[in-house]
C-alpha cells in the first residue's frame, strides 16, 4: 500500500513556533521558555531539546533566520564567579555512627 503526504504539510509543533515567532522574537527566549509558551497542556510541556530541534528544521527549510535562533548561555558565562559566593561554612562537631568497628 502506498501512502502519499503532502510535502507542504508541516509539523503542529513547527506550526505553533511560527505562530508564536509572529507574536514574540524568538531570539528573545530560552528553549524552555518556548516550550512552555507553545504547549497546549501544562501537564505536558514540550522538552527544550525537542524545541530546538523543530526550529533547526525550519532554519533549514528557510522559514526561519538564523538570527531568530535562541541565544544561549555558554558554559564560560556559566564557570565566571558570581560578585558575592553564597555558600558558608559551617563547622560540625560530633561523633557520627559509622557501623561497626
Amino acid at each position: 500500500m502506498l501512502y502519499l503526504y503532502s510535502v507542504d504539510a508541516i509539523h503542529p509543533i513547527q506550526q505553533a513556533l511560527l505562530d508564536l515567532h509572529k507574536v514574540r522574537p524568538l531570539a528573545n527566549l530560552s528553549y524552555r521558555e518556548i516550550g512552555r509558551q507553545i504547549s497546549t497542556d501544562p501537564e505536558q510541556r514540550v522538552h527544550p531539546q525537542v524545541v530546538k530541534y523543530h526550529i533547526e528544521r525550519l532554519i533549514d527549510s528557510g522559514l526561519l533566520d538564523a538570527s531568530d535562533r535562541p541565544t544561549t548561555v555558554s558554559p564560560q558565562q556559566l564557570a565566571q564567579p558570581s560578585e558575592k559566593p553564597r555558600l558558608i561554612s559551617l563547622p560540625l562537631m560530633g561523633a557520627a555512627n559509622a557501623g561497626p568497628a
